[in-house]
């Protein structure tokens, strides 16, 4: 049971009430006065939530702010997706009559009217990518940050984890997105791996890469479709990269026509001596062929 009352102050505080068989007592504590707000503003018309069936999820209004929603941690009640002394309302202005629900694949979700009308929804992603990894492509060597290596395969890694201990959907796979360091991030995958249980080392490997200079992100994402937030590898500015592909170089990378023609393009001044100079010895031989004949 949910709801408010004044505490010693005079300020509305939220409280929620859990049947033990015999009476109705504070969730996770013992003492009847205890509030879950405990702010210095009225904190009204609360909403709950269940994660299973012991994890409660509470909402409520905080002044004019929609407070991000606190969860039972097992041991302390614990702000969802922000600080505790922020509102869940990016936007600026009043917001007001939070709900909070639950749905199917244990998402949380808070509605509320901001002070013109609209009405604003937010959900609560609580997957996160953690322990980001390069490493060579048999997965024997970690890479470090910018580390250049001869062969164009390479194996990215992370580890998927909730902020929520309930969920329905356990299983995840790693989305990796790879571009060259002067190619903008596209938010589209470039690659993904196969789908693993939460908490199990995700691995994407990439193989045939040309040579240059790349960075890249990892996100993970359920069945259902829903994703986590981005997470770029190394920390570095976007222009650095977190890892070069250097082809190895060939003994004779020069074909017969590129010595005779020049390189494509049209570039023929490393050809042109070469050429001038077979002319010179072939032309005598051509004036006897003549005189002979």
């Amino acid at each position: 049971m949910v709801f408010e009352k004044p505490d010693a102050s005079s300020r509305w505080q939220v409280n929620l009430l859990r049947w033990d068989g015999s009476a109705w007592m504070p969730w996770g504590g013992s003492n009847p006065q205890a509030a879950i707000s405990a702010s210095a503003s009225d904190s009204i018309l609360p909403s709950v939530g269940f994660l299973g069936s012991d994890l409660p999820i509470v909402e409520w209004q905080e002044g004019n702010s929609a407070a991000f929603p606190r969860w039972w941690n097992g041991s302390a009640w614990t702000p969802l997706g922000g600080p505790a002394s922020a509102s869940i309302d990016p936007t600026p202005g009043f917001s007001h009559f939070p709900r909070l629900a639950i749905g199917a694949a244990s998402v949380p979700t808070v509605v509320w009217v901001k002070e013109g009308g609209e009405i604003y929804v937010r959900q609560h992603s609580d997957l996160y990518l953690t322990d980001l990894q390069q490493r060579r492509s048999d997965e024997s060597a970690l890479l470090s940050l910018g580390e250049t290596i001869l062969e164009g395969s390479i194996s990215l890694a992370g580890t998927g984890a909730s902020a929520l201990p309930v969920s329905s959907e356990n299983r995840v796979r790693l989305q990796i997105e790879v571009r060259r360091i002067h190619e903008p991030f596209a938010g589209i995958p470039t690659a993904e791996g196969n789908e693993r249980t939460l908490g199990e080392p995700l691995v994407v490997s990439l193989n045939s890469l040309s040579p240059g200079r790349y960075h890249w992100r990892g996100r993970l994402k359920r069945p259902s479709g829903r994703v986590s937030s981005w997470i770029s590898f190394g920390g570095n500015a976007d222009e650095q990269a977190d890892f070069v592909i250097e082809g190895p170089e060939k003994e004779n990378n020069k074909g017969l026509k590129d010595v005779l023609c020049g390189t494509p393009g049209g570039n023929i001044r490393h050809g042109a001596p070469l050429l001038l100079s077979l002319v010179i010895l072939l032309l005598p031989r051509m004036r006897r062929a003549r005189l002979s004949v």
